[in-house]
């Protein structure tokens, strides 16, 4: 519920969250948000049948207020207020309402909604939608067997109503990739569909899918949904592929390095194609490709983000680093090495290099860590220490990791206690 969201994330603990407010009579509430609208209304000079409907929406509100309080629509405001804002897209047909409760949530109370106006959550609605923030999230299945879509559902739900995560993220494996062969694991990109919709206006991030699993152009079609489900913020990791166990099992070919990357380098080729305006309209793209080729192909409806989605890349040595520097624009370190400060530093100076070769400008390019948070306070505050010090060493994006087992509240308490504190410095 939305009163155990707030718990969550507020905590119980003295001086967080807000006292409890009682409940309010009926006519007062509907006279309340009645004024917030039709000053609304007056102010952005919105008189249109849809004004009319969408007062039906703000007297619900006010019921909702009159049954359970000012508390009970908490996060509502919030959410609305960030929707005014910019930071979540604000549901078609509902645009005078979500500024009548977003004008009243600016006003209304000490500034401590889920979504308040804070250096955390304020950022530049060009920034935002250029590429994730500084802080995202990942849950993960490894160290857990209490591994399950509920759980993984509602983590990803509470995620939706934390500001200072910027992105969730997914790794891409079949089985447990701790494990030779077997283990929990869904597949990344029905998964990530399925959970875009719980984290409106943040990005959602695949680090990396495996290029052996797909073929690059139904790839690039898929991900072109996420692009359009996200708003534009979908990230396409992509790797060569390594895990030889969940290969075997699965009976997909695992070629040897050479090939591999060539055909990893195909895929790219692939992407980059069907991203580009010529495969927005007919005639589309050609590529003659000894791997992929493509025949007057396009890819229709066009990705909402121009250019289509970001790609990163998960390359670790010399050809790897040089394709994320002629493709990418983003590199994320790998999951099985967090906190790894000085493998990050060195792979973060070849690819300065490489993009230098290419001619490329290092600004626009990510540089993604990662960090176990653990289950204890003093292995979070161990967590921040080491994300700040992946910040120093040019980190511009941070994945806080979470045991499957912490989940859903762990995710509270490390956004209280290690992202929140790590994005106010």
């Amino acid at each position: 519920s939305a009163h155990d969201q707030r718990a969550l994330l507020h905590g119980d603990g003295p001086g967080r969250g807000r006292s409890p407010l009682p409940p309010v009579g009926q006519s007062t509430a509907i006279l309340l948000c009645a004024g917030a609208f039709l000053l609304a209304v007056r102010l952005h000079s919105w008189i249109t049948p849809n004004a009319v409907s969408a007062f039906g929406l703000v007297v619900g509100i006010a019921v909702l207020v009159s049954e359970n309080g000012y508390d009970e629509i908490y996060v509502l405001c919030g959410e609305l207020h960030a929707a005014r804002k910019g930071r979540l897209p604000i549901p078609a047909g509902y645009t005078p309402a979500c500024t009548a409760v977003g004008y009243v949530s600016e006003r209304w109370g000490d500034g401590e909604m889920a979504y308040e106006e804070s250096e955390v959550t304020r950022e530049s609605t060009s920034t935002a939608r250029t590429r994730p923030g500084l802080v995202g999230f990942r849950i993960s299945a490894k160290e857990s067997a209490d591994f399950d879509w509920q759980r993984l559902d509602d983590t990803w739900a509470l995620a939706g109503t934390i500001p200072v995560f910027s992105a969730g993220w997914m790794s891409d494996h079949l089985s447990n990739a701790n494990r030779e062969r077997n283990g929990p694991a869904f597949e990344s990109m029905t998964t990530a569909a399925a959970l875009a919709t719980r984290v409106p206006g943040k990005w959602v991030g695949i680090a990396v899918l495996s290029n052996t699993f797909r073929h690059p152009a139904v790839l690039a079609k898929s991900a072109t949904v996420l692009d359009h489900v996200t708003g534009g913020r979908f990230v396409l990791g992509l790797g060569a592929g390594w895990h030889e166990g969940e290969h075997d099992a699965f009976g997909i070919p695992l070629q040897a390095p050479r090939e591999r990357f060539d055909r990893f380098e195909s895929a790219l080729r692939v992407l980059t194609a069907l991203f580009s305006d010529d495969a927005r309209q007919p005639p589309g793209v050609t590529l003659d490709d000894p791997f992929f080729p493509l025949r007057s192909a396009t890819n229709e409806p066009p990705p909402v983000r121009p250019g289509g989605p970001l790609i990163w890349l998960g390359g670790q040595k010399r050809r790897g680093i040089a394709l994320a520097a002629r493709y990418g624009s983003g590199w994320p370190m790998p999951g099985n090495r967090p906190g790894d400060i000085d493998y990050f530093s060195l792979k973060r100076g070849e690819i300065l290099r490489a993009l230098e070769a290419e001619g490329r400008d290092p600004e626009g390019f990510t540089f993604a860590a990662q960090v176990s948070c653990g289950s204890t306070t003093a292995s979070r505050r161990s967590a921040l220490e080491i994300a700040r010090r992946f910040r120093h060493a040019g980190a511009n994006h941070v994945i806080l990791g979470l045991k499957a087992s912490e989940a859903p509240g762990g995710l509270a308490v490390v956004a209280r206690e290690v992202a929140e504190p790590l994005a106010e410095e």
